[in-house]
């Protein structure tokens, strides 16, 4: 009888754990200016560069993006322009591309992974709407 116990503490630890994994931060502001996500550095080319990070970022009223990723203990703002949505995101998530500079100042492009129900999703939308009319 005791095995079982064990087993089952066992198996009630490792689901957690998995729920843990699979859970994605995300918070969104009232007035939409701000949310957290999980965003992935991408290379010009767009092969990613490391793995999601969650990631804070504060709209401006001019459509740029100040992205804040903390990597160890060191916080890095940078300006980011919001480029395009994709059309084939992962299962219940809108992804977003912007472009902008990595920590060496080289250029590069930064992928946005939000819930694709996200109050945040139309806000980006339009932002990404009106930089493409703006071409």
């Amino acid at each position: 009888m005791e095995y079982v116990w064990l087993a089952l503490a066992v198996a009630v630890m490792v689901f957690l754990a998995w729920v843990g994994f699979r859970i994605e931060p995300h918070w969104v502001s009232k007035d939409r200016s701000r949310f957290i996500c999980n965003a992935q550095l991408l290379t010009e080319q767009g092969e990613p560069v490391g793995r999601f990070r969650e990631t804070k970022i504060l709209v401006e009223p001019t459509g740029e993006l100040l992205v804040d990723q903390r990597k160890l203990f060191r916080r890095r703002m940078s300006a980011w322009r919001l480029v395009a949505e994709s059309d084939d995101p992962p299962r219940r998530r809108a992804v977003f591309l912007l472009r902008g500079h990595d920590a060496q100042h080289r250029p590069a492009m930064l992928a946005v992974r939000v819930p694709a129900t996200s109050p945040i999703v139309p806000t980006l939308r339009d932002i990404a709407d009106r930089r493409g009319s703006d071409r």
